[in-house]
């Protein structure tokens, strides 16, 4: 780092730390979509992953929100962290799909 506050940090800066960080908040969403497919019903399984959005945006940001301090990020970090839910979901609910172990 630059030496720029870490709750606001500089382009180059952010861009670096979204590097670094992007393939945690990736691993961690399909971690997520896995938690959650072990708990839910079978039935419950044929639905969407639920969009970036109210509860589910709230849920991403908690579990990215160690990751940096800089509300950006955050941000950044938690609409990654959906999407590769929502890709692990999908994988892992389709029909021929196998449930996850």
């Amino acid at each position: 780092m630059c030496g720029c506050p870490r709750d606001h940090l500089c382009a180059l800066c952010f861009e670096g730390a979204w590097d670094n960080l992007r393939g945690c908040a990736a691993t961690r969403g399909e971690v997520w979509a896995d938690d959650v497919a072990r708990r839910v019903r079978a039935r419950e399984r044929c639905r969407p992953w639920p969009p970036h959005l109210a509860r589910a945006a709230d849920l991403a940001r908690v579990k990215v929100d160690d990751l940096t301090r800089d509300p950006r990020l955050v941000e950044a970090l938690a609409a990654e962290l959906a999407r590769w839910a929502g890709r692990r979901w999908a994988a892992t609910t389709a029909p021929d799909a196998h449930p996850p172990a």
